[in-house]
């Protein structure tokens, strides 16, 4: 059983629990992720509350919550580039052109999130595509506190992809979205938790700059 609020430091422990609504019987609750190193032949077993807590399918609320790998990549902070500066609405003119900005951190732990969703494009009619980061991770180049500098064509052959599933975009799929523009997103949550840590980080963004072709 554990007590929540934890009264150990989460930095010392982390507690995982993988289930399915699905394979729960009546109250009891089985991990769904194994055995593993646990001396019960079945795994993990918990039991529900009677009163207070509800079992239901479902994932948190998030703009993608299956993208781009499952249930662990649901809550992802960006960066939202600014309206007034003409990242919303009617961006067609700006295809074939090149959104630059840089990108610094000055501390990280944990592994590397994947390159793709680094920059997210939403669009009103509820459609968004994603860039997968030819670059790496903010720290990759010049270390920590160091500005990295990056440059996004924007154009489909250059690495976008629809969202969630993935799926390669054309021409006309993503000048729709740049005529509808309602949110340019710029991924600062580049580390996810790992063998190195929990994934946290410190990043900093500046000179966000849309260069028409």
């Amino acid at each position: 059983m554990m007590e929540i609020p934890s009264k150990v430091s989460m930095e010392s422990v982390s507690a995982m629990w993988k289930f399915s609504v699905s394979t729960a019987t009546g109250r009891v609750i089985a991990d769904s992720s194994g055995k593993g190193l646990h001396r019960y032949p079945d795994g993990n077993q918990g039991y529900a509350s009677t009163s207070g807590a509800t079992l239901v399918v479902g994932t948190p609320k998030s703009y993608m919550p299956l993208y781009p790998c499952g249930e662990i990549y649901s809550n992802i902070w960006h960066f939202s580039a600014a309206a007034s500066a003409g990242f919303t609405g009617d961006m067609k003119q700006a295809y074939g052109g090149r959104l630059q900005f840089k990108m610094m951190t000055s501390s990280y732990n944990g592994s590397i999130r994947s390159s793709r969703g680094s920059v997210v494009i939403l669009s009103t009619s509820g459609m968004a595509i994603s860039y997968r980061r030819v670059f790496g991770p903010p720290h990759t180049n010049g270390g920590l506190e160091q500005w990295n500098y990056y440059s996004v064509v924007l154009r489909e052959d250059h690495g976008w992809y629809s969202e969630p599933g993935g799926v390669l975009l054309t021409r006309q799929q993503f000048e729709d979205v740049l005529e509808n523009v309602d949110k340019l997103l710029i991924r600062g949550d580049e580390y996810v938790y790992g063998a190195d840590g929990h994934g946290s980080e410190v990043v900093a963004i500046n000179d966000v700059a849309l260069y028409k072709k």
